[in-house]
C-alpha cells in the first residue's frame, strides 16, 4: 500500500523490527557464549553447544525453512528451529512474521539459544530462545543469487 510515495508495508515492517530490538532486556544474553556459524559447523564431532549466541544472517528459503548464513563460510547454513512453546516474545514475533511472510527474505540479527544434530540427516539446528537487534539487510549488502545449503554429511 502506497500513501503519499511512502511503502505503508515497509514502513509497518521497520517499525516492527524496531520494536522487537527494544523489547528484549539487554541481561537477556548473560550466559550466552558468542560463536559463529562457521564455528559451529566447524565442529563436526560437538553434537551438542548449549547456550550460544550467533551474529548471522537469516534467510528465508521457501518451502524448505530457515536458515543462519555467514558470508565468511559461504555455502553453508544453521538451520532454524522454532520451539513448540517460545520462551521469550521475540522469538514468537518471528516466528510469526515468517509464517505471514512479513520479513524480507534476509535479515541480519543476534540468535540466541542451544545448537544439536538432527537425528537422520545429522544437520546442526539452532533451537532459538532469543532475537535481538533484527534488522532487514542491507540491499547494498545482500548478494544477488547467493543460496546457502544446510551444513551436514
Amino acid at each position: 500500500m502506497q500513501l503519499a510515495g511512502v511503502n505503508l508495508k515497509g514502513a509497518l515492517f521497520v517499525v516492527t523490527l524496531l520494536s522487537w530490538s527494544f523489547s528484549a532486556p539487554v541481561d537477556a544474553q548473560t550466559g550466552y557464549k558468542n560463536v559463529s556459524v562457521c564455528e559451529i559447523l566447524a565442529q563436526p564431532k560437538n553434537n551438542n553447544l548449549q547456550k550460544v549466541a550467533v551474529d548471522a544472517d537469516l534467510l528465508i528459503a521457501r518451502p524448505h525453512g530457515v536458515v543462519l548464513v555467514d558470508q565468511r563460510c559461504p555455502g553453508n547454513g544453521l538451520l532454524l528451529d522454532f520451539p513448540s512453546t517460545a520462551e521469550e516474545e521475540s522469538v514468537a514475533k518471528l516466528e510469526k512474521a515468517i509464517r505471514r511472510d512479513e520479513l524480507p527474505l534476509e535479515s541480519t540479527g543476534r540468535f540466541c539459544g542451544n545448537v544439536s544434530r538432527e537425528p537422520k540427516s545429522k544437520r546442526f539446528v539452532l533451537s532459538l530462545r532469543l532475537v535481538l537487534n533484527l534488522q532487514p539487510k542491507s540491499p547494498s549488502t545482500a548478494q544477488p543469487g547467493a543460496q546457502a545449503k544446510p551444513s551436514g554429511p
